[in-house]
């Protein structure tokens, strides 16, 4: 594991060389400007989930675009090696791990921070004027970018594996995470958002990582009804007997995947089971709760000839095949 996955490129900015305030980084705008220019932009996965907000004035410097890039750089490769490494290995043990080193490393780092920010003779309410203490509000500003990064971060990592972290042990929103971790009651000047790509140029898009919710907060009930479910789509031929069972899990886990199946059945038939769980039985919902459930449909399940399943909303029931929709139903309720 190349990654320690405790994101030591952070703790370098904060704790090491890096340090903006070290004697080996007083440099000129000029040589910052520089230094920003021959390094490369970050390189982030597919379909994130949250994205930082700020005003463009705190950017003011080259110094501090410089340290934001390494910043972005650094959470950008925690993620992208995360991502790749579940997504090649497939163990919740390793998933559970990085989620572990994630939530233990951003804590850690997000506290140096704030003991770094207490240590400046200013507060973030002095950003309107750079003509005094330029360097030190320099340094606030690459901090409080620091710590929205951190909090970014975790909360991607929380979102890709949501399914796998108790209740009691997740954080509902950004705010909860920020003020538990930071400890900071006020607005931050780098603010984390919910990234809204339910809207493209007014028009709705399905969003690419859709998935359904299989509502069970019983996590060892989960696994066992999605289990049989998934073998009740084998042995009645609707999804190929090669079929990996993790797509499944992933596609009803109610997180970010790009997960697919080849749906084998007839159309109407997956129309109407997917139509009673949501509707009837209520134990589906769509994830993000911006898309419909046959918005999911089109993303998550593909036809045998390798196209994606149509909108499945107009499809007619098929009679004939209700007592096998009712054994496969009778799986998750």
């Amino acid at each position: 594991m190349k990654n320690s996955f405790r994101l030591d490129s952070i703790n370098e900015l904060l704790n090491d060389h890096l340090q903006p305030w070290h004697k080996d980084c007083a440099k000129s705008d000029e040589q910052y400007r520089n230094m920003l220019r021959n390094t490369s932009e970050p390189v982030w996965p597919a379909n994130l989930h949250y994205k930082l907000d700020y005003e463009s004035h705190l950017m003011f410097t080259s110094r501090i675009r410089y340290y934001a890039r390494l910043t972005d750089i650094a959470i950008a490769a925690h993620l992208r090696d995360a991502f790749a490494l579940t997504d090649a290995n497939g163990t919740e043990e390793l998933a559970l791990y990085i989620i572990k080193l994630t939530r233990e490393a951003t804590a850690t780092l997000i506290h140096d921070a704030v003991s770094h920010c207490q240590f400046l003779q200013i507060g973030t309410e002095s950003l309107r004027d750079f003509t005094d203490k330029r360097e030190q509000k320099e340094y606030i500003v690459i901090l409080h970018y620091i710590v929205a990064s951190l909090t970014r971060c975790f909360m991607e990592i929380q979102q890709q594996y949501r399914q796998l972290i108790d209740d009691a042990d997740a954080y509902p929103d950004v705010e909860s995470f920020y003020a538990s971790v930071a400890g900071w009651a006020d607005a931050p000047i780098i603010n984390v958002k919910v990234v809204d790509d339910s809207m493209d140029n007014g028009k709705k898009f399905i969003i690419p990582y859709c998935s359904f919710h299989y509502i069970n907060d019983d996590k060892e009930d989960w696994n066992i009804s999605m289990t049989a479910f998934f073998r009740k789509l084998v042995t009645y031929e609707q999804i190929p007997s090669d079929t990996d069972q993790k797509t499944i899990f992933s596609i009803f886990s109610g997180a970010r995947t790009n997960a697919v199946v080849t749906w084998t059945g007839k159309r109407p038939t997956l129309k109407t089971i997917i139509f009673r769980l949501f509707n009837e039985k209520k134990v589906l919902t769509a994830y993000p709760n911006t898309v419909t459930h046959w918005q999911v449909v089109s993303r998550r399940f593909r036809q045998p000839n390798g196209t994606m399943m149509p909108n499945l909303g107009s499809e007619t029931d098929r009679k004939g095949d209700a007592p096998m929709i009712e054994d496969i139903i009778s799986t998750l309720v």
